[in-house]
């Protein structure tokens, strides 16, 4: 969702008039560095960025079709082929297309922050967004990029994810590299798992050192010949062979989503368990992991528990039914604070997930577009009041567990997707829904004429989500 929403607004943000009238004056302007860096349309797509406080301050470039850098926060960039063009081609090809595409991790051009600018520091890994700046009949001028460090908005997404006092979600790249912030900075300076200073965005490798660095073990290997963690190792042929994975063969049984519960070294060597996937889409890797000490703590303490009494019964039972009376009640308190304790931690955890899904519905019905998500049965899953008072056909037909192809026939009913044969209609907006790819579409309602823009992606366990955009007014205004 997050990436939908940040390529939503950057696409919107392409399309700005004023932005759109400094690139075609940027377009006009010499390609030598000198001549751009000095002119007017850089220093005001510079004030343009700067003034919007949704735009990234990172860093951004505007790209010419030849793919010259025209814009950019740095002089120094300005004039140059853009160094994305070289690593990603595919990627700048698709913004040229009209496509707003994510870049996943790549090998900035420049240190970023405060790290050191010297050649034995290895440039940071950086991601970008790329949509094309169109003007009013939709032809692309150029394409704009915004840079996203990885302590930006992902990090901050990713540590609603951390469970317990030592639970940590974090994203990961091909090259078993850390893209956004480790939970135990602090720890790792100490045990000088790297050697940057408090101010920089440190590159964690997801290796194996062999045992606890944070109890003082010291790792016989250098850190590029260690292992990958068995988390990293199994990512990555989920990367390499998606979905011929063979999940049963790896441990994971019954679930399409690698685990592992056993206990397995992070990067800190120390015992974790965790749960992770590959995004193919956005070719990044997410895991979830917790102490396996903090994961297991309650359960080794009710079977130690039950393994002295147990021990100490059989004994008195030899000696006196009294005593096995007494132990008895024992037992049995013990088991009641155990089973109060999970009692009030379900209670706790069930008060929170209810906190979570109150504020993520509020969330949800402050959009101003509207969206849903189905299920793999293309049921709905969830959805927000926007979507149900844009499409106008009341709460009997869209609810959640309702199936989404009595919506459609409702739709092709009333005429919204045009004339045509109604069972043909549906099955061409089911099979649309059901795809793989993503798609967007426009879409006419017979009874009011509002223009609705829809957008859909694909979910990977099977489903979509679908975002929804009033664009009436705008199709009035480009008439």
């Amino acid at each position: 969702m997050w990436v939908r929403d940040r390529e939503a607004f950057l696409e919107q943000l392409g399309r700005d008039p004023k932005l759109v009238g400094i690139t075609r004056r940027l377009l006009s302007t010499a390609r030598d560095p000198e001549t751009l860096a000095q002119s007017q349309a850089l220093a005001d797509a510079r004030v343009f960025f700067a003034s919007n406080e949704l735009f990234g301050s990172t860093g951004f470039f505007i790209i010419a079709p030849d793919r010259i850098s025209i814009g950019s926060r740095r002089d120094a960039n300005v004039g140059t082929r853009n160094f994305i063009a070289d690593i990603r081609p595919d990627l700048i090809d698709r913004a040229f297309g009209g496509e707003p595409v994510f870049v996943p991790p790549i090998r900035s051009d420049v240190q970023i922050g405060s790290a050191s600018a010297d050649a034995d520091h290895q440039k940071p890994l950086t991601m970008f967004f790329a949509v094309p700046i169109t003007d009013q009949s939709g032809a692309v001028l150029a394409v704009l990029t915004e840079r996203i460090s990885p302590s930006g908005p992902l990090s901050e997404i990713l540590r609603f994810g951390r469970i317990g006092e030592t639970g940590e979600t974090y994203a990961f790249n091909a090259e078993a590299k850390m893209v956004s912030e480790s939970r135990f900075i602090d720890q790792l300076r100490e045990i000088e798992l790297f050697d940057r200073g408090p101010g920089d965005s440190p590159e964690i490798d997801i290796r194996d050192p062999g045992g606890n660095l944070t109890e003082g073990y010291q790792p016989t290997a250098p850190l590029d010949q260690q292992p990958y963690t068995l988390m990293m190792a199994d990512a990555l042929r989920l990367r390499e062979e998606g979905p011929n994975h063979d999940h049963a063969a790896h441990g994971h049984r019954g679930t399409d989503h690698p685990y592992n519960t056993d206990g397995y070294r992070d990067y800190r060597g120390v015992p974790v368990v965790g749960a992770w996937t590959w995004l193919k889409h956005l070719d990044f890797g997410l895991t979830s992991e917790v102490d396996h000490a903090e994961a297991y703590a309650d359960y080794l303490l009710f079977r130690r528990n039950l393994v002295v009494i147990s021990g100490l019964a059989t004994l008195l039972a030899v000696g006196a039914t009294l005593f096995t009376l007494l132990l008895g009640q024992r037992a049995h308190r013990s088991l009641s604070r155990a089973r109060d304790q999970l009692e009030i931690r379900v209670e706790e955890r069930t008060h929170e997930l209810a906190e979570k899904e109150g504020q993520l519905s509020l969330a949800m019905n402050s959009m101003s577009d509207g969206m849903y998500m189905l299920d793999k049965d293309m049921s709905y899953a969830l959805f927000n009041e926007q979507y149900r008072n844009f499409m106008d056909l009341g709460s009997d037909l869209i609810h959640v567990g309702a199936p989404v192809e009595d919506v459609i026939r409702a739709h092709a009913v009333r005429g919204d997707y045009g004339d045509g044969d109604i069972d043909e209609i549906v099955d061409q907006r089911m099979e649309a829904l059901a795809s793989k790819d993503a798609g967007e579409r426009e879409m006419r309602l017979a009874e009011t004429s509002r223009v609705l823009h829809l957008r859909k992606a694909a979910i990977g366990a099977g489903g979509a989500v679908v975002t929804i955009s009033d664009i009436t007014e705008r199709i009035k205004a480009e008439r």
